[in-house]
Formats: C-alpha cells, sequence, structure tokens
C-alpha cells in the first residue's frame, strides 16, 4: 500500500517539476510584460490571448512531458498494476491543469488538448517500463 501511494504521489510531484522546469523555459522566451499584476484576471487573460501559438504549444509540450514523466515513474515504482498507477498520475495531473486553465484563462482552441494530453501520455509512459 505505501509503494502504491509513493508511486502516485511522487509520479505527481515528478511530473509537477518537469512542468515547472519547462514552463521556467517558457517564460524566459516569452516573459510576463512590465506592471502585470499576475493576480488581475483580466490582464493576464490579455496576455494569455496575445501570446503565439508556440508558446501556447510550449505549454502542452511541458503538460506531456510532466505526464508521461509521472506516469513513467508511478508504473516503475508500483509493484501492482502500473499501469492503473500511471493513470491515477494522469488524471491529478489533468485536474491540476483544469485548475490552471480556470484561473489564467486560456484560449478557448486550447482546453481541448490541455484536457486530453494528460492521460495518453502518463499511459504511455507507463508503458514504456515494460510492466503491464
Amino acid at each position: 500500500m505505501n509503494r502504491r501511494l509513493f508511486a502516485v504521489i511522487g509520479g505527481i510531484l515528478l511530473g509537477s517539476l518537469v512542468i515547472m522546469l519547462i514552463e521556467m523555459l517558457i517564460h524566459q522566451i516569452y516573459p510576463l510584460p512590465d506592471g502585470i499584476d499576475k493576480g488581475d484576471k483580466e490582464a493576464m487573460k490579455q496576455f494569455v490571448s496575445s501570446l503565439p501559438s508556440g508558446a501556447l504549444m510550449g505549454v502542452l509540450l511541458a503538460w506531456s512531458s510532466g505526464a508521461f514523466t509521472g506516469g513513467w515513474f508511478a508504473a516503475k515504482v508500483s509493484n501492482i498494476t502500473p499501469i492503473y498507477h500511471s493513470l491515477i498520475v494522469g488524471m491529478g495531473l489533468m485536474v491540476m491543469a483544469i485548475m490552471n486553465m480556470i484561473a489564467i484563462p486560456h484560449p478557448g482552441w486550447f482546453w481541448i488538448p490541455g484536457i486530453i494530453v494528460h492521460l495518453p501520455f502518463a499511459w504511455l509512459g507507463g508503458k514504456l517500463t515494460g510492466k503491464t
């Protein structure tokens, strides 16, 4: 039981770390304008809507990489039903992404891939461990 719990929590933490690192790189390329208040939802919505699609594709890359890495970790660590644990990690990261898209308004087109990307990549990471 402890090993499976560690697999899921560790997978979510590792996946979040990967997402954070990639998003930090994206923020270096597309920094927030000076003086923007991160708590101002309208200002953030305007900023995000002004970003080129490449910046948002970078976010999808971060989210899919995090789900893949977290799913891989969960499957590698868990000793029972590794793919199940990978998918739990994917769901956890998906919920966090939805919360992010609510907190920072994203363009409408981004919502579908922003939600869908997590489970397939977490599954793929779990599958690539060779444990089924």
